[in-house]
């Protein structure tokens, strides 16, 4: 996939059977698609001084909470503008779509009660990749060493 192969591509990785041997002993990155990615993708706009924490159960928890039920999402996941959001082919958003779905029960069956009943699919992913983006931001990358009162509303 397009998506995949940039990410391998940047990360010095080729398809020598010593390197596939390490990602399968240790479980990179692929493991974790496409978590590693959307984070790379949160981090885009976030400025200096600040510090990153890695716990992605944390986050996972936090954006599933975000689908628990129609009101939630629709308060959670803001009508935003996302950069660079599209549905094509030429961005990583719809293979991100596909896995989440395929990772969340809880996606799935608000994905069919919003879809296309409620809103389109474009404005469905836009607003679930924008709620995603805040909670990585504010859970991720904090300004300083202090924790941010924001995170625990979420």
């Amino acid at each position: 996939s397009r998506c995949v192969a940039l990410s391998t591509a940047a990360m010095g990785q080729g398809n020598s059977s010593a390197e596939a041997d390490l990602d399968e002993e240790f479980g990179l990155q692929d493991d974790m698609f496409p978590w590693f990615h959307i984070v790379q993708w949160c981090a885009e706009e976030i400025g200096a001084n600040m510090v990153w924490r890695w716990d992605i159960q944390t986050v996972k928890d936090r954006i599933d909470k975000l689908v628990v039920d129609v009101p939630t999402f629709l308060k959670e996941c803001p009508e935003e503008p996302v950069s660079h959001f599209t549905l094509d082919d030429s961005t990583c958003f719809v293979e991100w779509a596909e896995v989440l779905l395929e990772q969340s029960q809880s996606l799935q069956q608000l994905r069919y009660k919003l879809v296309p009943g409620r809103m389109k699919e474009e404005v469905f992913w836009q607003r679930y990749f924008a709620g995603i983006r805040r909670v990585v931001q504010v859970e991720f990358f904090r300004e300083g060493d202090d924790d941010s009162e924001e995170a625990e509303k979420l």
